[in-house]
């Protein structure tokens, strides 16, 4: 046989050798860790934290190999000694806790699925009818796994479930007064579903492999018994999946630890409405930016779901909430007039004579007030100039310049991350590629001594077919996965229109890039300058200023309508990509249930392909300029002049009349992927309320 007899003494302190030469070096395994974390602790070092990582996953494997193969005691007491000891003493030198743990949860369930393979495959040949013969496959095992077998491992399996019962309700006194506490119906669930099988496949295999190795086939019993334990370990986790997991839902739902369905629902739907109110706050946030003035209703309606059907009373809410959760001094009024006309009237006639008298009073008296605290704030801040030359003027120090040159680039770094976490900005896009490697190529002009000019590097990083290519594979993938699940027939026509698709990324890209300069200016003005602003700091924001005019030229000679049908999608693009990402913050604080979050994610992302792939030319819906403008006429005087409005309703009776846009409600469905909503509107809106405050600025 294996192993040999022993006494009682020798038994004992067998056991005190390997339990507390376990105990032992973990310990000191683990003081030699927390030692070299107190090394490695610098916060500011991705290496750093890298490295730390890779000590916590070697150390571990270092430390069960010396215990159990060289020291001869027990590798898990001194594996989980090493864990304990480092999760006490060295937890906060961890520089990167969530990069620790997303990399051992990968880890863990690498190895658990190659245990489960090899183990599965090993114990599939032991319970196989297989025999040894030409042409079969060559057994090595002693005995088949019949019919009492599997009698005998449901009987087992039956037992241990019983057994659980017994220990969970023998120490429900202790469990359900430490921590948190639990209570029968838990323990209940706690008993029925414990087990995994993960450690009894591992313990059960590693059995098999040293009687096997030891034995070498000298004493079959042992093999067949070494056999058996195998596949009753593996069949206790076969039932486990198929049993258990099967049963695991209705026993919840039982036990009424599992929330009802109604409820759920509920909770889902209220959570449905919250996110409708917070599309509409991030809906009147973005039409209070520049660059989205223009941006019709209509396209809105069109891609975002959850804005189709708001009436008068939720956006004057939201308006609102802008106005009282802004600074003063950062307000600007959201451009409503392309989205009252769509709610001024309905399909049961005009609105209400009194609610639009008080909606009028409620929206003059809060502007009047914004604006004066607006004013107060730019005279008190602002003293000098913005526009002026940027050539060296004398007594600059050109030393400094640079400095805040290089300074502006990376506030400028900062703006485009910024934008990516808002959603704004796909990390991994050409867009994106195109716009930080323009800062690189600017900071080295700039490290030589040249001015501020990575517009021109955008055109630069830019100028390759390769985002042409990338931009046609991803629309055909999405193409192939729309006629998979029949959206669209595979017979309809595929075209792609490189020439718009250049204007569609130059637009993108400008869109990205005045954005990014404004913060940076803010930034820097807030941050960075002095009061007053010196020479060489005016110099840095000239020469931005300058950068964005550059943009607007560029801009001026794209057709107005490409430009607005671009800002359009783009606008709903930031507004699906926003709702997305708060439903995925949502399910991982444990709100929604991911059942119900799955669905809500490729809810929007259907919609986000629509938008990507840009099917319609125009929507139910839509209204032409004209009658946009009639609308308008409607609204009571005095809200019409603090809005500003009468400027925009000329525009749009002129701009109506001489481009073209169609003044009916109509859909078309076209197949050229880069047609889109005409719009109104030009494309000097992205920087011409930038300029006209550089120029306020110029004559204070």
């Amino acid at each position: 046989g294996l192993g040999q007899d022993i006494g009682w003494v020798e038994g004992f302190v067998t056991f005190f050798r390997l339990s507390g030469g376990g105990l032992a070096i973990g310990l000191a395994f683990g003081l030699g860790t927390v030692f070299l974390l107190r090394i490695l602790n610098n916060q500011l070092s991705s290496e750093e934290s890298i490295i730390q990582v890779v000590l916590l996953f070697s150390i571990s494997y270092l430390t069960y190999f010396v215990t159990e193969i060289l020291c001869l005691c027990s590798g898990i007491i001194a594996t989980i000694t090493l864990g304990i000891t480092v999760k006490i003493l060295a937890k906060e030198m961890i520089n990167d806790m969530g990069l620790a743990l997303h990399f051992f949860e990968v880890v863990g369930q690498l190895l658990n699925t190659l245990l489960f393979i090899l183990g599965g495959t090993l114990w599939g040949n032991i319970i196989s009818d297989d025999t040894v013969g030409e042409g079969k496959i060559t057994r090595t095992f002693t005995r088949n796994f019949g019919g009492e077998d599997w009698g005998y491992l449901l009987a087992l399996f039956c037992y241990l479930v019983a057994a659980r019962f017994v220990l969970v309700f023998l120490f429900f006194p202790l469990t359900s007064r430490i921590g948190i506490g639990t209570n029968v119906k838990e323990s209940i669930f706690m008993a029925f579903a414990g087990f995994r099988g993960t450690v009894g496949i591992a313990l059960a295999l590693s059995l098999y492999a040293d009687l096997r190795e030891n034995l070498k086939g000298k004493d079959l019993e042992a093999c067949q018994c070494a056999e058996l334990v195998y596949c009753f370990s593996g069949g206790i986790a076969l039932f486990t999946l198929l049993l258990i997991g099967i049963a695991s839902k209705p026993v919840l739902e039982g036990l009424g630890l599992a929330a009802k369905e109604k409820t759920r629902h509920e909770v889902v739907q209220n959570y449905q409405e919250h996110l409708k109110k917070r599309a509409l706050r991030n809906y009147i946030r973005l039409l209070s930016e520049p660059r989205f003035k223009g941006v019709d209703h209509s396209a809105v309606m069109g891609f975002v779901p959850s804005l189709r059907d708001i009436t008068l009373e939720d956006l004057l809410q939201a308006v609102r909430w802008h106005k009282s959760n802004t600074a003063s001094h950062l307000y600007l009024p959201p451009a409503l007039e392309h989205v009252l006309p769509y709610l001024v009237e309905g399909s049961g006639g005009g609105m209400n004579d009194s609610l639009l008298r008080s909606i009028a009073q409620r929206h003059v008296r809060i502007f009047r007030e914004r604006e004066v605290e607006k004013r107060e704030w730019t005279t008190r801040v602002f003293g000098d100039s913005l526009i002026g030359s940027t050539h060296a003027a004398t007594g600059e120090d050109q030393e400094a310049i640079n400095e805040y040159r290089l300074t502006f680039i990376e506030l400028l770094r900062e703006a485009y991350h910024e934008q990516i976490t808002a959603g704004e900005l796909p990390e991994h896009s050409n867009i994106a590629h195109s716009l930080f490697e323009s800062l690189n190529l600017s900071e080295n002009l700039v490290n030589k001594g040249h001015e501020l000019n990575d517009w021109e590097g955008v055109g630069v990083a830019s100028a390759t077919r390769i985002v042409v290519i990338n931009r046609a594979f991803h629309v055909i993938l999405l193409r192939l996965k729309h006629i998979w699940q029949g959206k669209v027939k595979w017979t309809r026509r595929l075209r792609f229109n490189f020439e718009m698709f250049e204007i569609w990324f130059l637009v993108r890209q400008a869109l990205a890039f005045v954005k990014a300069h404004r913060r940076a200016q803010q930034e820097f003005e807030e941050n960075f300058a002095a009061t007053p602003v010196t020479k060489e700091q005016q110099r840095i924001l000239n020469e931005s200023a300058i950068q964005i005019i550059a943009v607007e030229r560029e801009l001026n000679q794209v057709d107005r309508g490409d430009v607005e049908r671009i800002k359009s999608h783009f606008f709903c693009q930031i507004l699906l990509r926003e709702s997305k990402q708060y439903v995925m913050t949502l399910h991982g604080q444990g709100l929604i249930p991911e059942k119900d979050a799955n669905g809500m994610v490729q809810d929007l992302d259907d919609h986000l392909e629509e938008v990507v792939m840009w099917h319609r030319m125009a929507y139910v819906g839509h209204l032409g300029l004209d009658e946009q403008a009639e609308r308008l006429r409607n609204l009571p005087q005095n809200l019409i002049e603090e809005l500003n409005l009468e400027e925009a309703i000329e525009d749009m009776t002129n701009v109506g009349g001489q481009s073209g846009i169609p003044r009916t409600s109509t859909m078309i469905h076209i197949d050229n992927e880069f047609d889109g909503l005409p719009l109104s509107s030009t494309a000097g809106d992205l920087t011409e309320p930038l300029l006209g405050e550089a120029a306020e600025r110029n004559r204070m």
